[in-house]
């Protein structure tokens, strides 16, 4: 059974990779993506898009930045599951949930840092 906070609680979350299009696969808006642009996802979230950190240089990964509004109930197994299936076929180098790092990234492990992050920062 998967819990739930009501709670607010804006959770900054960043996912290293090479393929900036993740982006616009996770936020993106009629075919265009722009910092501050908010998209509701499963689970009761509403994920906004902050921007990209580009570094320059060979095989240094983009940084993508969004924030997680969890303003509302959230189920976190939806929301865990979600974000997992939209970074699983892609290359992830690592990805951070609030201050904790994950690099083995699996459903389980996005919603237990997720439940971890809300709960410190809740």
């Amino acid at each position: 059974m998967s819990k739930a906070l009501g709670a607010q609680v804006k959770l900054p979350i960043e996912i290293e990779t090479p393929d900036i299009r993740l982006g616009f696969d996770i936020a993106g808006k009629d075919g265009s993506l722009s910092s501050g642009t908010v998209v509701e996802v499963p689970g009761g979230v509403k994920i906004a898009f902050q921007g990209a950190i580009e570094r320059r240089g060979l095989d240094i990964p983009t940084v993508l930045q969004f924030i997680v509004d969890a303003s509302v109930t959230i189920e976190f197994s939806l929301f865990a599951a979600w974000l997992y299936d939209k970074t699983k076929s892609r290359s992830v180098s690592k990805m951070r949930i609030g201050r904790k790092e994950i690099t083995e990234i699996t459903p389980e492990k996005i919603k237990q840092t997720l439940e971890e992050e809300i709960e410190i920062n809740g």
